[in-house]
């Protein structure tokens, strides 16, 4: 199937992850944030980020990304330098890779698109509120649904699709 514009969401950080949803709002795909190992830990892989967008755009015969919505994160009082330097690395890499694409970006931070859809800080109201939303969600990309990532990554380009549309 094929569709003119696609809105993409992202939720950054190792744990994070991205999701496409068509103009119609229809899910293209769901995935965790692609990492890579790095000495004994892991990093964002911008590779497997290219990656999945090359194969989003091969799946949906050549549809382009009107829209990302990058979630826009601080650091949190109390959390440790070596915590903030990862995860500005991999937010880095996610920039990196979505300026050297091309693909048009916005931000948001959490207190912004969680407004929008009337959710607290609460993982459970983020994954309820993605499946309420998004027809199958609820089994997908596994059979106990969306992971808490997973499921902001779906709001975060829904929320692109509404402020494309005028509607957020």
């Amino acid at each position: 199937m094929t569709a003119a514009r696609l809105f993409l969401g992202i939720d950054p950080g190792l744990s994070g992850a991205l999701a496409v949803l068509t103009d119609a709002g229809r899910l293209v795909d769901v995935v965790s944030m692609p990492t890579e190992p790095h000495g004994k830990s892991r990093r964002v892989s911008g590779r497997g980020v290219r990656a999945f967008l090359d194969g989003i755009t091969e799946a949906t015969e050549g549809a382009a990304i009107a829209l990302c919505m990058l979630e826009q994160v601080a650091s949190r009082p109390g959390q440790g330098a070596p915590s903030i330097f990862t995860f500005g690395r991999a937010f880095g890499v996610v920039e990196g890779v979505l300026s050297a694409l091309a693909v048009p970006t916005d931000y948001a931070t959490p207190q912004t698109w969680k407004r929008a859809y009337g959710l607290s800080s609460d993982k459970g109201e983020s994954i309820r509120k993605a499946c309420d939303l998004i027809p199958g969600l609820a089994g997908w990309p596994r059979p106990k649904g969306p992971t808490h990532d997973q499921a902001e990554a779906v709001l975060l380009a829904e929320f692109a699709r509404r402020r494309w549309s005028g509607k957020g």
